[in-house]
């Protein structure tokens, strides 16, 4: 081997090398040779050392939030991204420990009456005077609330159950509306949208100190969208989620339960799966079935955190000055072991209930004949009735699936003369017979202020006003006895 290609290692002793070149290659080289051989070595690692730094440098970013700065006009496309070495390491920041995550879009979740409102009012109490959680007794950083609940008077009943919970008024703020331009291009105030995180963060600059942002409820701030699109409803909740981490502010939405029962508990959450599946952390309000006056607020989800068990509370009535009365929560000093999925269990009963509430709907739905398959499905999704549910009312009652010129509908037709549903789907008329298992009554019903005709099959009822001129009484030749006669369409 030639002695000029042997790698000179420029730190190695002239001696050594010499030996090592010699065992190597059977040469003999003097150590004037090595020593010109090792300064051209330290001169091409020089030149090397100098190329790798004259190469342009990823430049380190100085935060750890995403940089969503959009492009000058006319500028090629780009996106943005961060290298993962870039980015320090953080510690989970949470609101409520273990339980409401700051900087994270969080989910309250409940039927009507179970006390979602109360629960964002003793939130912001606990938050605006930087008092404890309940259970662990941790304290809580003070700062300000801001409460976007347009359902709610402000003055009536979100302000009394603040006063009720010891909130500081003066870090409590309600985000009453937006401005912005209408068709015609007149600027005018109209509730606030989850996709106006531009004026929501205008408020919370001026508001400052702001810690917790509650939306109640999250399905009335979507903008008219379908709220049971998840690809819709991902497109406003992501960038809401991304603001609530630039800003590092806790957002609780409220929501309501659908009337689903035949699923787990996550899954009872109204709307688009997508609403738990962007949350954090999920909380679910059920009543104590042993004490309907006990509420429970237990996990569905927590992406964050182990499972710390749920709550249990219940109501205090407060009478505030001049005559006004309100109530407040009272938490249990102790978590409850019940899980979500036990407290709201399947209960058989329940499901024949949806059963029949699903059958009104769709005779309700057809009342005036066939319906487009696409109405009926946005009308039941928006009624909150689960698919499954509506698709065996639908086969129990009769409907048919038809193909018509304009798309398919959901269309009744009658199979036999003896087809027990009829008469759901029927109006009061002068010809036919009544079946046995019919009930018919005409009554004074208070809803219409008149006569009325209500036709019961088993749980089923349909009650229509009478009409002059279709009130001819016969005897039917099953019951014989005087009764309203209707027309099988």
């Amino acid at each position: 081997m030639d002695s000029d290609t042997f790698t000179i290692n420029p730190s190695v002793p002239v001696a050594e090398l010499a030996q090592e070149i010699s065992k190597n290659t059977g040469n003999i080289i003097g150590p004037e040779r090595i020593k010109r051989l090792q300064e051209e070595s330290k001169k091409l690692a020089l030149e090397r050392e100098l190329a790798e730094l004259a190469k342009p440098k990823r430049q380190k970013k100085s935060t750890n939030k995403p940089d969503y700065s959009r492009p000058e006009t006319g500028s090629a496309p780009h996106a943005a991204y961060r290298c993962c070495s870039d980015i320090k390491p953080e510690r989970i920041d949470w609101l409520w420990p273990g339980r409401i995550v700051s900087g994270a879009f969080n989910l309250i979740a409940g039927n009507p009456g179970l006390g979602k409102g109360q629960i964002t009012c003793s939130m912001a109490s606990i938050v605006t005077r930087g008092g404890t959680w309940p259970i662990d007794g941790s304290r809580c950083e003070r700062g300000s609330v801001i409460m976007i609940c347009p359902e709610d008077s402000a003055a009536t009943t979100i302000v009394p159950r603040l006063t009720a919970a010891g909130a500081d008024l003066d870090r409590c703020v309600i985000l009453d509306s937006v401005n912005a331009k209408d068709k015609t291009g007149t600027l005018i105030n109209r509730p606030f949208h989850l996709s106006d995180l531009d004026r929501l963060y205008e408020v919370v600059k001026q508001v400052g100190e702001v810690r917790l942002i509650m939306i109640d409820p999250l399905t009335s701030h979507m903008g008219g969208i379908n709220s049971y699109r998840n690809t819709d409803v991902r497109s406003l909740l992501s960038p809401l989620a991304q603001f609530a981490d630039y800003c590092n502010i806790a957002i609780v939405g409220i929501s309501h339960l659908n009337k689903t029962v035949l699923q787990g508990a996550l899954q009872r959450v109204g709307g688009s799966g997508a609403i738990a599946e962007v949350a954090r952390a999920v909380w679910l309000l059920e009543k104590d079935k042993a004490n309907p006056s006990r509420r429970y607020m237990l996990p569905g989800k927590n992406n964050l955190a182990k499972d710390t068990g749920g709550l249990a509370f219940s109501f205090e009535s407060v009478s505030l000055p001049d005559g006004i009365e309100t109530c407040r929560i009272v938490w249990e000093d102790k978590p409850v072991t019940i899980t979500a999925d036990e407290a709201m269990a399947f209960n058989p009963q329940e499901r024949d209930g949806e059963l029949e509430k699903a059958k009104r709907f769709i005779v309700d739905l057809l009342a005036d004949g066939p319906v487009k398959a696409s109405e009926a499905e946005s009308a039941y999704e928006g009624a909150g009735m689960a698919r499954r549910t509506i698709m065996r009312a639908k086969k129990e009652l009769g409907i048919d699936s038809v193909k018509e010129e304009t798309g398919w509908y959901w269309k009744r037709e009658i199979k036999s003369a003896n087809d027990e549903n009829s008469a759901l789907f029927t109006k009061v008329g002068t010809l036919g017979t009544l079946q046995q298992n019919h009930e018919v009554k005409t009554d004074k019903n208070s809803v219409f202020g008149q006569e009325c005709q209500t036709i019961r099959i088993g749980t089923l009822e349909k009650t229509t006003p009478q009409t002059t001129g279709h009130n001819d009484h016969l005897k039917s030749e099953n019951s014989q006895t005087e009764t309203n006669a209707i027309v099988l369409n």
